[in-house]
């Protein structure tokens, strides 16, 4: 099941890539009207599907310590060789089964005097199917068109679950392996958690330093429970991934995790750097839970209100720690850690 959440995600993305594909082909479409045939706009989907399978398959994994721009020069041009590729594999595919002659002539056509021109196309094409791709990366999945969605131009209240989760004994780990081998032990680690946080439906709302912030929407967070499953499942997909940490850095990257739900406001806010940004007491207690997990001697704590909302259904144990004032509270709240049956 986590597998297929995890490929349904990246499936969809390819198929909005070759949909932005078909919108692109069908533009340039209208430069030449009397030159259309009704077979661009399909060519123009299979083109950006398969520039989606590209990256998302092939190249984020193996191309993604590379230069930003030395990355996006070399998958378009690869991508642009596919577009060719799947032009004339599909129009030569056409002819033959239909026994159109027209679509014979276009294809001599795309082998001949307009090839460097076609090639053109293809790579401009390309280049904006990568580049939104990477934008969608450095925003996270999602913010970018929740930006153009407009949603967050005013400020609007919703229910959502929090999880802070850090690295502990961060500042032992950078003394002995020195800023820069620790900082690639940092990236390591994030990369690794990269797919539970999508099998479990969540978002990654903000890296700080070493921390990394994580929010569902209410439902979301609740189901199965996805918000639990997220920290047991990065546990596992550490363990697996113990023997390349010691190789590597000669220590396996331990963490903790505070969660907390509850009503947040969310907002665009800036003027030269604009921002999506959750405020309210959800973020503050989820921080400071986190914070405690050491002195209540656990790696995750859950607050009550949590702890109440969740389908308790034997995966799970919650063991209580008692009521405790959090700093910066004014009332004490009760907590829990969490352990796996």
């Amino acid at each position: 099941m986590a597998f297929r959440k995890y490929t349904t995600n990246r499936i969809k993305n390819c198929i909005k890539a070759g949909i932005l594909g078909l919108i692109l082909t069908s533009i340039s479409l209208l430069e030449d009207i009397s030159q259309a045939h009704w077979e661009y706009p399909f060519v123009g989907f299979i083109s950006g599907f398969f520039t989606g399978v590209f990256e998302l398959f092939i190249y984020r994994e193996r191309l993604r310590n590379l230069n930003f721009i030395v990355g996006l020069l070399i998958k378009s041009s690869s991508y642009t060789l596919t577009v060719y590729l799947s032009i004339v594999i599909v129009l030569g595919a056409i002819s033959a089964l239909t026994g159109n002659r027209d679509i014979e002539t276009e294809l001599e056509r795309f082998i001949d005097k307009d090839f460097f021109l076609l090639l053109w196309q293809a790579f401009k094409g390309s280049l904006i199917i990568v580049f939104l791709f990477q934008l969608d990366v450095l925003l996270g999945d999602g913010a970018f068109r929740r930006y153009m969605s407009g949603k967050f131009h005013k400020p609007r209240k919703q229910n959502m679950v929090f999880m802070f989760l850090d690295m502990k004994g961060s500042t032992k780990m950078a003394e002995k392996l020195g800023d820069e081998k620790y900082y690639s032990l940092v990236d390591d680690f994030f990369h690794d958690i990269s797919r539970p946080i999508i099998e479990s439906e969540a978002e990654i709302y903000k890296y700080v330093g070493d921390e990394v912030i994580i929010m569902w929407p209410l439902h979301k967070g609740l189901k199965e429970p996805n918000c639990l499953d997220l920290f047991f499942y990065i546990r596992r997909k550490i363990k697996r991934r113990r023997e390349y940490y010691l190789d590597k850095y000669g220590m396996i990257p331990e963490f903790k995790a505070g969660l907390h739900s509850g009503p947040v406001v969310s907002a665009i806010i800036g003027d030269i750097r604009k921002e999506i940004v959750y405020s309210g007491d959800v973020l503050n207690t989820a921080s400071r839970l986190q914070e405690s997990c050491n002195d209540m001697q656990t790696d995750i704590l859950i607050s009550d209100t949590l702890k109440t909302s969740l389908a308790w259904t034997g995966k799970y144990n919650a063991v209580s720690k008692g009521k405790v004032l959090l700093k910066g509270k004014i009332q004490e709240i009760e907590i829990f850690s969490v352990t796996e049956n």
